[in-house]
């Protein structure tokens, strides 16, 4: 789960470095989201999809997401679990499919990334 210490430390090497990840998911957190919006304005960052930065200008946004959907997963639906055909064939499909149980059913499409949601208990049945 994404905790306001870790977006603190995240501000802070932000701050210390002048450079931001490569992928940046904006996950509510009203000083963190403002900093975004500071970096996409000055050209740090740009949009590649709802929610989703990058710091990267000139790969396409379907490489990026890509390279980094697992993190990109675990911090939308942080209570998220990968389930149904996706936990028997080990995560993300070939065609980019993946399955989640989590709090209500949704179907999301992000640069070549499917991602199923299907209503369940999730981590909140641990």
């Amino acid at each position: 789960m994404l905790t306001s210490s870790f977006l603190k430390k995240l501000l802070i090497l932000k701050k210390a470095t002048k450079e931001w990840p490569e992928v940046v998911v904006s996950v509510g957190d009203t000083g963190f989201t403002q900093s975004i919006r500071r970096a996409t304005k000055t050209g740090a960052l740009r949009k590649i999809a709802s929610k989703i930065y990058s710091s990267n200008l000139e790969d396409t946004p379907a490489n990026i997401i890509k390279r980094h959907r697992h993190q990109i997963l675990s911090q939308m639906f942080p209570k998220g679990v990968i389930s149904h055909r996706s936990a028997l064939n080990g995560g993300i499909s070939s065609d980019g499919v993946v399955i989640l149980t989590y709090k209500y059913t949704k179907t999301i499409k992000i640069h070549g990334l499917t991602i199923r949601l299907i209503k369940g208990a999730g981590l909140e049945a641990v």
